[in-house]
């Protein structure tokens, strides 16, 4: 039941979020080849590397295609991202989308793991 639940905030989460515009978009990345000796994990990225992290903003021409990306996302079975790069998303209505992605095309959004060789792609052309 609990897990039926929170399937259902996140459905709803998610389709509030698509249902809105988007009104800003960064990319905020670590280079792939940085080595740790552990995973790092989205707490790590976003309190952690401040000197080692670049941001990209995402041009306000580009958001018709990132809504398109972020529909065409297929869930796995990981249970850990070792994060190299944040996609901030704010829409409308201040609701704002956070998804973490490692240097593999490896996503997590805060509910789900997921891949998504589209929105990767599009990430590396724009922060590459």
């Amino acid at each position: 039941m609990k897990k039926a639940f929170v399937s259902l905030c996140t459905c709803l989460v998610f389709q509030t979020a698509n249902s809105q515009n988007i009104s800003k978009a960064t990319i905020t990345t670590l280079p792939f080849s940085l080595m740790t000796i552990i995973s790092i994990s989205n707490e790590a990225f976003e309190n952690h590397f401040k000197k080692e992290k670049k941001s990209y903003e995402i041009n306000k021409a580009n958001y018709k295609k990132l809504e398109e990306l972020l529909h065409d996302s297929k869930t796995n079975s990981l249970t850990n991202v070792d994060v190299r790069g944040e996609l901030l998303i704010a829409f409308d209505k201040n609701i704002i989308k956070k998804i973490f992605f490692d240097r593999f095309g490896h996503f997590y959004d805060g509910t789900k793991y997921f891949i998504n060789k589209g929105l990767f792609d599009f990430i590396l052309k724009k922060a590459g």
